[in-house]
């Protein structure tokens, strides 16, 4: 068991200085924040804003929440608007420090619990009269390590790597290897599979527009006929996985239903799935007159066929892990949540009962009125959302705490999913690294070309020996003095007409600032925006990265070069008054992907999502599930609910609000007891949703920049010029990662 409260305690024992002087700094940051917004929006035009920001504690409860990163207010001046950026960006340091070190304080005493527990598991004690365990006597459960479930997710793989497919002798065997995807007909069944749940889930959502349905009634036809075709197939497919699945050796295995695989396969939880997918086609068929339950609860089932890639996507697995690894310290989190929401929902709902402000359709009396109705919106608040602010003064004092409660409430479980995940993905890593006899990262090999050899100086000197082209390419890449002043002015000029294009679109400034400034930034930028094009053009047989100048004018970064000064001439052609003319000056952002020449970040971040595309796209798929099928349920429960102004009328519009709330932003929050109850639901997955990505891509950025910053040292102290013996401080950057070593 553990003490949850003094656990807290001692996770703040440990980063007590740190927490202080956050929160010290935080504090300063936000009375400073307070005054100058009070200053700048109490004369505002908008009575909302002008109203909250007469009086200085209006301005700080506003100013807190825009720290927290909410908005319920944002028609700002545009002092104002400059003024919030400058916090956001504050903020974003000022949250995440104290989030962090929570994350990282219960990280450190759960790996010292697990070391514990570990050691006490290899060593028990033992009973001094009977010699038995006593921990196992007692009923104590030994947490389970990641390092236990890296060997689980091992063996999973070692057993599939080495199932050979054999030649099937019956035509069960052929079935049964064409629907588990053990030959190339077997995956095209799969993805065919796949493409007809999509179909039938578009289907569906769209039926349930009243106003498309209705413009367009031939398609009510379509749709029946569709969904005939996909449920005949559904079924087919799970009476020949009932009929094959004697063929699977996994489901001999004796259980307490017995040895027989038809019983087993009937009863796992992929067998539910299907069974559950075509239930409610044939409940309507064989009953079409008699209600007898609400079908559409179960047609959303379809849906969660879609989770039969977790067989073939290990990331849902190794995300299981974590959590059964961190369990414990989850489960303190939530014991110390759920006593959090009802002790402000108690407190929200005496400060708040009296209170008559009415905001959209209830009182924030109505909404506060007792505990069990106050507990959804203070669940909200505990997440960071705030889509009520109309408090009373003590009820924004209580707000102030439930603002700090929450910074660790929802920081603590993200770090530690995050950190858990990050921690299993590499002791995996160096594990399948051991078993396959792979060398370790200190064996990275250094890239070492030609011009790699050189210091800058000799590369000027190789370069003239060599020809025009190689002089280009070492002006562009910045070894000589003007080129170093060339890059510098080809930074100036994208920041400056990323600048512009935004001044540009407020009217009342570009009139003020006149067109012609406009026009002559838009010129000098095309014009030199197109010099670096054809130069690097004509540079290309100079770079060691390409071979010929096709290949580098179809590579992507001489189409972000190309896109970057297209517009402008197609502009010139057309005119201003085209109607592509907004169309074409938004194309200008593209500008800003130029940066990839010259800064590795870019670089680093496409080569992070590449490394993690597999976990990235499991956790956007199972995200996906929990979206359209909460989307349903929102539909299906508040449909009518006339607080809801007809928002969740229809699934396409539900997915919309569902997808805010998913993201944290709850623009709607009066549901009835099954909407909130789909909320908490909502809140909670949402934390791991999020929590996993952020594991997995900072996991490989660390992983990227220790291997980036070793290798640059080695540079630094082994690299000399081969003509001149000097140390090489300066080095090519290539189009891929000088860290990678693929």
């Amino acid at each position: 068991d553990i003490e949850t409260f003094a656990l807290f305690g001692e996770v703040y024992r440990m980063q007590k200085d740190m927490i202080m002087t956050a929160g010290f700094i935080g504090f300063i940051l936000w009375v400073c924040f307070a005054a100058v917004m009070h200053f700048s929006e109490r004369h505002n035009p908008d009575a909302e804003v002008r109203d909250e920001f007469q009086s200085g504690g209006g301005a700080a409860w506003i100013v807190l929440l825009n720290l927290t990163g909410e908005y319920p207010i944002a028609d700002y001046t545009l002092l104002g608007r400059l003024l919030c950026v400058v916090s956001s960006i504050c903020a974003i340091g000022v949250f995440a420090i104290p989030t962090g070190i929570c994350a990282d304080g219960f990280g450190a005493v759960m790996d010292e619990r697990d070391e514990k527990a570990e050691k006490r598991a290899n060593n028990p004690v033992m009973c001094l009269k009977c010699q038995r365990n006593v921990d196992e006597m007692n009923g104590v459960k030994l947490p389970v390590g990641l390092d236990k479930a890296v060997e689980v997710v091992l063996k999973e793989a070692e057993e599939d790597t080495v199932e050979l497919v054999e030649p099937p002798e019956t035509l069960r065997q052929w079935v049964f290897q064409i629907l588990n995807s053990k030959t190339e007909l077997g995956d095209l069944v799969e993805k065919a599979t796949l493409a007809v749940i999509v179909l039938n889930i578009v289907c569906f959502i769209i039926s349930t527009e009243k106003s498309v349905m209705k413009a367009h009634p031939s398609w009510v036809g379509w749709f029946d006929t569709i969904e005939w075709i996909t449920m005949i197939l559904f079924t087919a497919e799970y009476g020949l996985r009932i009929w094959s699945c004697v063929e699977n050796p996994k489901l001999h295995e004796p259980t307490c239903l017995g040895d027989t695989p038809h019983i087993n396969h009937a009863t796992s939880f992929y067998s539910i799935v299907d069974l559950l997918a075509i239930l409610p086609f044939w409940i309507d068929v064989a009953l079409p007159s008699i209600n007898i339950m609400p079908t559409t609860i179960f047609r959303i089932f379809r849906l969660i066929k879609l989770l039969k890639g977790e067989k073939y996507a290990p990331a849902f697995t190794l995300l299981d892990d974590v959590f059964v690894a961190k369990r414990l310290v989850l489960a303190c989190t939530g014991v110390v949540a759920a006593i959090m929401i009802i002790f402000f929902a108690t407190l929200l709902h005496y400060t708040e009962m009296d209170n008559h402000v009415k905001v959209e359709n209830l009182t924030m009396a109505q909404r506060f009125q007792d505990v069990p109705h106050a507990l959804f919106y203070t669940m909200l608040h505990l997440t960071g959302d705030y889509p009520l602010y109309q408090y009373t003064v003590a009820g924004r004092v209580v707000n102030f705490f439930m603002i700090i409660a929450a910074a660790g409430l929802i920081g603590i479980p993200t770090g530690i999913i995050a950190d858990g995940f990050q921690k299993l993905i590499e002791e995996l890593k160096k594990r399948e690294a051991e078993l396959k006899g792979e060398q370790d990262d200190d064996e990275i090999e250094i890239r070492t070309g030609v011009m790699d050899t050189l210091c800058a100086v000799c590369r000027v000197e190789a370069a003239e020996s060599r020809g025009m082209e190689s002089q280009v390419y070492v002006f562009l890449n910045g070894d000589t003095q003007a080129g170093a002043f060339f890059i510098k002015v080809i930074f100036t000029t994208i920041i400056v007409n990323m600048c512009f294009f935004f001044l540009q679109t407020d009217k009342p400034v570009a009139n003020q600032l006149g067109h012609d400034l406009f026009n002559i930034v838009e010129y000098f930028s095309g014009f030199l925006f197109t010099v670096e094009y054809f130069l690097r053009i004509y540079a290309a047989p100079g770079d060691p990265d390409y071979n010929s100048r096709w290949e580098y004018a179809t590579s992507f970064l001489a189409i972000v070069d190309l896109l970057a000064v297209l517009p402008f001439y197609i502009s010139l052609i057309t005119g201003t008054v085209s109607g592509w003319s907004m169309v074409l000056r938004s194309f200008r952002l593209i500008r800003i992907l130029k940066f990839e020449h010259y800064m590795e970040a870019f670089t680093m971040f496409d080569n992070v999502l590449a490394q993690s595309r597999g976990v990235i796209v499991t956790t956007s798929l199972s995200a996906a599930i929990v979206w359209v099928v909460c989307a349903t349920l929102f539909w299906m429960f508040e449909g009518d609910n006339p607080l809801s102004d007809g928002k969740f009328a229809s699934v396409p519009s539900s997915l919309f609000y569902t997808m805010l709330f998913l993201g944290g932003e709850w623009a709607v929050c009066d549901f009835s007891i099954w909407g909130q109850l789909l909320g908490v639901f909502m809140c909670i997955v949402g934390i791991g949703i999020f929590a996993v990505p952020t594991g997995v891509l900072y996991s490989g950025f660390e992983e990227l920049i220790q291997k980036r910053e070793e290798i640059l040292e080695r540079r630094k102290t082994a690299a000399k010029c081969a003509n001149c013996s000097q140390a090489i401080k300066h080095f090519i950057h290539h189009r891929t990662q000088d860290e990678d070593d693929d």
